[in-house]
C-alpha cells in the first residue's frame, strides 16, 4: 500500500459516513410521511399487506448500525494515521492533515499555508513519498465493508 492509498482510506470512509447520514435522513422523512394502517375500514386487497413503517424503521436501524461501525473505523484509522504523520516533516504533515483530515481544497490549502497551488502539489507529492515507508507494515490491513 502506498502513502496515497493509505490516506485515501480516510476520505473513502468519510464519504461513506456522509452517504449513510443522508440515507438515514431521507428514510426518516419517509417514516414521518407514512400513515397508519386502518383496521376498522373495509378494503379490497389485491396485493400482500406490507408494513411500510416497519420496513423503513428496519432500514434506518440497519443503516444506523453501519454508520456506527464506519465512525468507529474512521476513529481508528485517524488515530493510526496521526501517529504516522507525526514522523513526517512539519510541512508535509500539515499538507496531509489539511487534505485528508480537514478535506480542504488545493486552493484552500495553498491559502492556509501561504504557498502557490503548484508548491502545495509538490509538497503533497513529497509528503506521500515520505509516508510510503511508514505504511509498508499496513499492507496486510484491509478495510472491511
Amino acid at each position: 500500500m502506498t502513502g496515497e492509498e493509505y490516506m485515501e482510506r480516510l476520505r473513502i470512509v468519510r464519504r461513506d459516513i456522509r452517504l449513510l447520514m443522508e440515507q438515514i435522513a431521507r428514510d426518516t422523512v419517509l417514516a414521518q410521511g407514512v400513515t397508519a394502517i386502518r383496521y376498522d375500514a373495509d378494503r379490497v386487497q389485491t396485493s400482500p399487506v406490507a408494513d411500510r413503517m416497519a420496513d423503513i424503521v428496519a432500514r434506518i436501524t440497519e443503516k444506523t448500525d453501519t454508520l456506527y461501525d464506519r465512525v468507529t473505523l474512521l476513529q481508528g484509522l485517524e488515530e493510526e494515521a496521526r501517529k504516522k504523520l507525526l514522523c513526517l516533516e512539519v510541512e508535509h504533515e500539515r499538507v496531509l492533515v489539511y487534505r485528508y483530515f480537514d478535506e480542504m481544497t488545493w486552493a484552500d490549502i495553498a491559502t492556509q499555508m501561504d504557498y502557490s497551488e503548484k508548491h502545495v502539489f509538490k509538497l503533497h507529492t513529497k509528503a506521500l513519498t515520505e509516508l510510503d515507508p511508514l505504511v509498508e507494515d499496513t499492507n496486510n490491513t484491509k478495510i472491511e465493508y
